[in-house]
């Protein structure tokens, strides 16, 4: 086991990185939690540093990155979560070639936590009915990790996953012939 503290330096645990292929970077926080220099430290610095140091361990190194539906590839958006959510991306693909960014709209969690934020908690007993009327807004947590694991075992034709291709991969929807 590993206990790692500081998530913008790897150096102390760069020997550990090299005998791994894959990354699902699901850390974050929601703007509404944090200050607007700790969103970017956390959502941009922390993955971006993350990524760095694993593709210098391997490669051919798969990073996945979850980000969200409304991200701003241009980085002109004026919600700070779409702008500091482009740059991110477009970093992470233009350092490690073998990036993957998920972009889901709404994650159901199927079995809810105590950190689970209460407009989730909220939502949560409406979700089957938003899956039925959203068409395909709405992805359990499960398809999201199924979608995440297959992409970190096998790639994927394309470097950015909207919420319909998430859904597509982690069995939420029947695949496209």
């Amino acid at each position: 086991m590993v206990l790692h503290t500081d998530f913008t330096r790897y150096d102390a645990v760069a020997g550990k990185l090299s005998g791994h292929t894959a990354c699902l970077w699901c850390l974050g926080t929601s703007q509404t939690q944090v200050t607007k220099a700790e969103y970017e430290v956390i959502t941009y610095d922390y993955a971006v540093a993350a990524a760095t140091a694993m593709a210098a361990a391997n490669p051919a190194f798969r990073f996945c990155f979850l980000s969200g539906r409304g991200t701003d590839s241009s980085e002109t958006s004026r919600t700070l979560f779409a702008r500091v959510k482009g740059r991110t991306e477009n970093e992470l693909l233009r350092r490690v070639p073998e990036t993957y960014c998920f972009r889901p709209a709404f994650i159901h969690p199927v079995q809810p936590h105590p950190g689970t934020p209460l407009v989730a908690r909220m939502l949560g007993p409406l979700a089957p009915l938003m899956k039925r009327m959203s068409h395909g807004w709405v992805a359990d947590t499960d398809v999201l990790g199924r979608a995440m694991l297959k992409v970190a075992k096998q790639g994927a034709p394309k470097h950015v996953l909207e919420n319909e291709d998430i859904l597509r991969l982690g069995g939420g929807l029947p695949e496209q012939g």
